[in-house]
């Protein structure tokens, strides 16, 4: 699970911004929001399930979300070619914005231990890396490197230096220096390149690779994910259905079939200029899988087009379903972190009536273990429902109007700011704008 994540200079984010998991001492609603971790040395840490962003539009809701894929995107995804930029957006009300560094630094825990990943880099490679542990969790602000690095003055050039017990041989060190590039991890060099047999830095490699899911947008193609995986047999069939059936969906079974080729695919096969770009073509249009839902009206089945007969709100349903099945599923072999995952979803309300997106939370919160959900949203009434949510869940993003950088705060942060009182609406307070984070409307 993530303990906390800080990012800066990125989007409309010129200033270091930390979004913390840490739970306030508040017991509402702790059994389902709530996990605790206990360490060897008898202390332990309580972390947050959920984290609900709001904002006005260009704020940079998503800027979070964005920032935390680009970190994950840098271990699990490294690049092959060392001309190509590192896709990051600075703050660009500032001098040299290109050239201004970036910075992205996580702390999670992975099997009783918590790691510090921190980058700093610009557009054209990586200025400095660090992985380290905590020596002493979770209270201790000491922790041990595993590894440091450091670019030099030339761009091809760094340095990387490793902490006690975690040094490589001269083979390895060889290895490492002729594999990293200039806008490449190291951690991703020794765990895909290299046969690394430190735990800690495969177990930290683990925690991207496993348990840090990508980012869910709106343009995400969840339903053909869904498809595919229940082609697979990666998802369980019927916990997707028992979901929209739970939303009231009255599915009562999923068909996956094969398309047949449409009309423009069958004439731009046969208009190839060539046998091999037929072939080619027929590679890439053939074998595609779509759903159908089956139901059953007066004993009698029938069936829909997931994609072209069932409404957008549920095919959204049907993606998010297909992603709380997988959040439910056993994917580590290790059973200490079984069942937990990090999902962020961008604009979680999209195309979704808000019956069915609190019935999502609800059953995220009831069915996941120990799983994180990161979420933009403008959907406003969830701060009406006090049997749903708890405040230190609850972060704002707001812009500043005159140096039209951001700030992220937390609700238990302004509540006495606010003049929020235990009787007071979150709702109302939010909706006047007192509690900031919404658009700045010229009357």
């Amino acid at each position: 699970m993530i303990v906390d994540f800080t990012f800066s200079n990125i989007g409309p984010f010129k200033e270091p911004a930390t979004l913390t998991f840490e739970a306030s001492a508040d017991e509402h609603l702790a059994s389902a929001y709530v996990r605790e971790f206990e360490f060897s040395n008898g202390k332990s840490i309580r972390l947050l399930r959920m984290a609900m962003l709001y904002g006005a539009n260009a704020a940079g809701k998503s800027t979070v979300l964005e920032a935390l894929s680009l970190l994950d995107e840098l271990v699990t995804s490294p690049e092959k070619d060392s001309e190509v930029e590192i896709d990051v957006n600075s703050f660009a009300f500032q001098v040299n914005a290109s050239e201004q560094p970036s910075s992205l630094m996580v702390k999670f825990v992975r099997l009783g231990q918590i790691y510090r990943y921190q980058i700093e880099f610009t557009k054209n490679g990586i200025l400095s890396e660090t992985l380290e542990y905590q020596a002493t969790p979770p209270n201790g602000t000491k922790f041990k490197p595993i590894y440091h690095r450091v670019r030099g003055d030339e761009r091809d050039t760094f340095t990387v230096q490793f902490g006690d017990a975690h040094e490589l041989n001269q083979a390895e060190t060889d290895k490492l220096y002729a594999e990293l590039l200039p806008n490449v991890t190291v951690l991703s060099i020794l765990n895909r390149k290299m046969a690394i047999k430190d735990d800690y830095i495969k177990q930290a490699y683990a925690w991207f690779k496993k348990q840090l899911m990508s980012e869910i947008t709106t343009q995400t193609n969840l339903m053909a994910w869904v498809t595919r995986q229940l082609d697979l047999n990666k998802l369980n069939k019927n916990t997707v259905i028992a979901t929209l059936n739970q939303a009231g969906i009255p599915i009562k079974d999923i068909e996956v079939v094969t398309s047949e080729l449409s009309v423009i695919q069958k004439d731009l096969i046969k208009n190839a200029p060539d046998g091999e770009s037929k072939t080619r073509l027929n590679e890439i249009f053939s074998g595609r899988k779509s759903a159908q839902t089956v139901y059953q009206i007066n004993g009698e089945n029938y069936t829909l087009s997931l994609e072209h007969q069932e409404s957008l709100g549920t095919t959204r349903y049907y993606g998010l379903a297909g992603v709380l099945s997988l959040l439910c599923q056993n994917q580590d072999d290790e059973q200490q972190v079984r069942k937990c995952k990090i999902l962020p979803i961008d604009e979680i309300e999209h195309s979704l009536h808000p019956d069915l997106l609190e019935q999502f939370i609800v059953l995220f919160l009831n069915d996941s273990s120990d799983s994180q959900l990161i979420a933009t949203s403008h959907y406003r009434e969830f701060l009406q429902n006090e049997l749903l949510f708890r405040n230190d869940v609850i972060w704002f993003v707001d812009k500043d109007e005159t140096t039209l950088s951001s700030d992220l705060y937390c609700l238990v942060d302004v509540k006495a700011d606010a003049g929020l009182r235990t009787t007071s609406s979150v709702y109302n307070f939010y909706k006047q704008g007192r509690l900031g984070a919404v658009p700045k409307l010229n009357n």
